[in-house]
């Protein structure tokens, strides 16, 4: 569109400003030679275009494919824990102990969070391998990559504690208060792993949104979660309103007596 009106421009130039006959020639040719020039240019454009669209829809499934997979595997994490977390009471049971091991607990569910983990992985790679093509959506990974960060040390501070419990208790919770405080400790750990299972989600429609939304003519409903749970977008706003530290102007400094400058 802007080339042609910026065509139209030119020749109106010609024959107002420099007076050059409709009829003329020269006017005949400038105008074809022009159309020609625009609709080679309209068609480098929307070739390029096309190609663009094709790279981001062959990329978009990609990417999809490999987050669909992660969420999976730390929804299943998650249901795990949710699933131990209720049959504690049992495992001083013998016919429950005769069926699985208590000293197997903590191996299980180690392997579990590095199948979740290498699966995030996976669906980072996918991701930045493209990532020129949905800069949008950088800011929300990388808010994604600092909750599984932390995520990474709250297992690591779980599953510590359990293997502790095990090695003292190798039968099964010693008592009642060993029993809550290893609930509580599973409890914290699933509703953490379904937080960041739902941030995962959140980016997948996000990911849809910023694909699929133009050719579809509307985008995907934001998730709205109850109270004290969060969308993806909502950590995103409060990183963004946290104050930011600043770091101390460079100048100089005393140690020992002896003046120092920063550099």
């Amino acid at each position: 569109a802007a080339l042609c009106l910026g065509f139209i421009c030119v020749l109106l130039a010609m024959h107002f400003v420099l007076e050059i006959p409709l009829h003329s020639p020269i006017f005949t040719i400038s105008g074809l030679t022009g159309g020609w020039l625009v609709n080679l240019l309209a068609g480098r454009w929307n070739a390029q275009a096309s190609r663009l669209d094709d790279a981001r829809l062959t990329a978009y499934r990609e990417i999809n494919a490999a987050l669909s997979a992660a969420t999976l595997e730390m929804s299943r994490l998650g249901q795990e824990l949710r699933n131990w977390d209720s049959s504690l009471d049992w495992w001083n049971k013998p016919h429950l102990q005769a069926i699985v091991k208590w000293q197997t607990i903590p191996g299980r569910f180690q392997k579990e969070w590095e199948r979740s983990q290498d699966s995030y992985l996976k669906f980072l790679v996918a991701f930045q391998s493209t990532a020129l093509l949905f800069w949008d959506l950088e800011k929300l990974r990388l808010v994604l990559y600092d909750e599984n960060m932390a995520l990474g040390g709250e297992w690591s501070d779980f599953s510590s504690f359990l293997m502790v419990e095990v090695a003292a208790n190798p039968k099964g919770p010693k008592d009642a208060q060993h029993v809550a405080a290893l609930r509580a400790r599973a409890q914290a750990m699933s509703s953490r792993l379904l937080d960041v299972s739902t941030y995962l989600h959140d980016f997948g429609v996000a990911l849809q949104n910023h694909t699929m939304g133009p050719l579809a003519g509307f985008d995907l409903p934001e998730r709205k979660p109850q109270l004290p749970h969060k969308t993806l977008n909502d950590v995103a706003v409060e990183q963004c309103s946290r104050p930011q530290v600043k770091a101390p102007a460079a100048g100089p400094i005393k140690e020992d007596n002896v003046s120092v400058v920063k550099v």
